[in-house]
């Protein structure tokens, strides 16, 4: 789980690099989003191939 503000801005090659390595380790990649209130929402993001 990678826990960042709301307020961060990713670049896609941060985002693909970060799933890329966690499918390398057979796990999957959870973003933890925390808002100015405390609130945490949680994303899971895969690499799809098509």
């Amino acid at each position: 789980v990678h826990v960042i503000p709301e307020e961060y801005k990713c670049s896609f090659p941060e985002l693909a690099r970060a799933i890329r390595l966690s499918q390398n380790v057979n796990k999957h990649m959870i973003y933890a989003i925390v808002d100015g209130e405390g609130d945490i929402t949680y994303y899971q993001i895969d690499r799809v191939k098509l």
